[in-house]
């Protein structure tokens, strides 16, 4: 099995020789599958805030984790490690990230009987087409999330988009689409905020059937429990877990 590549984006060279020397260490003593690479592809990359901030078009298009170094403390699990580079948090931050990147190889699913045209899985599902929404009737749905707290520094990572994101939530229950149009980004990057809110447990959600006329949209915690696990398994399927 080919190891996992690591690569630094806009990172000082003595940080890059550090965490290159880490990867090295961690192979031989915590069993981590990771090298570090000069060139992509690219299965992780790590930057800080200036940096990310300053090329947010490349970073909106990379599918892969993102750590980010951050001022102390630092939260691995929410993708910021603390500067200067903490050697603990990159071991918990590369072995949470390897068992995510592996994951898929161990538990592909078996493949499903094909069914009429339907959206690609993904994380969270944004609105249908009208057209969709006639055909599909009540088994397509539009889900809408809405913050149960505001999320802590760590996460934001003083992000433009992530407080815009934060900031609507904190108001209304809204779709990928809705808030696409309304921070002016792309789904996608919507979409990757949303996950890391989901994982840290900050996010609620409710179903309803799209804007046709005549349906109300429901509260942010109705039908918590059957909402929340359809969520999980989107998640999973779109992390390939």
């Amino acid at each position: 099995m080919a190891q996992l590549r690591l690569g630094a984006i806009g990172l000082a060279a003595k940080d890059v020789a550090y965490i290159r020397a880490l990867l090295r260490l961690y192979s031989h003593t915590a069993k981590l599958d990771w090298v570090f690479v000069d060139h992509p592809p690219f299965a992780a990359v790590v930057t800080d805030r200036a940096v990310r901030a300053a090329q947010a078009v490349w970073f909106a298009g990379f599918n892969g984790p993102v750590l980010t170094l951050v001022e102390p403390p630092g939260a691995p699990e929410a993708d910021t490690v603390a500067y200067p580079v903490h050697a603990e948090q990159m071991r918990t931050w590369l072995a949470l990230r390897q068992q995510t990147l592996r994951a898929p190889a161990a538990t592909a699913p078996a493949p499903a009987p094909a069914p009429a045209p339907a959206p690609a899985p993904a994380a969270i599902v944004s609105e249908p087409a009208p057209q969709a929404r006639e055909a599909a009737a009540p088994a397509v749905a539009e889900r809408r999330y809405k913050l149960r707290r505001w999320p802590s520094p760590a996460m934001l990572q003083n992000n433009e988009l992530h407080l815009k994101i934060a900031t609507l939530l904190s108001r209304n229950d809204l779709s990928t689409l809705r808030l696409a149009a309304l921070t002016g980004h792309s789904e996608d990057a919507c979409r990757r905020f949303l996950i890391m809110l989901h994982q840290a447990g900050l996010l609620t959600e409710s179903v309803a059937p799209g804007d046709m006329p005549g349906h109300a949209h429901e509260p942010a915690d109705a039908s918590a429990a059957p909402v929340r696990n359809g969520l999980l398994a989107s998640l999973r399927r779109h992390l390939g877990l």
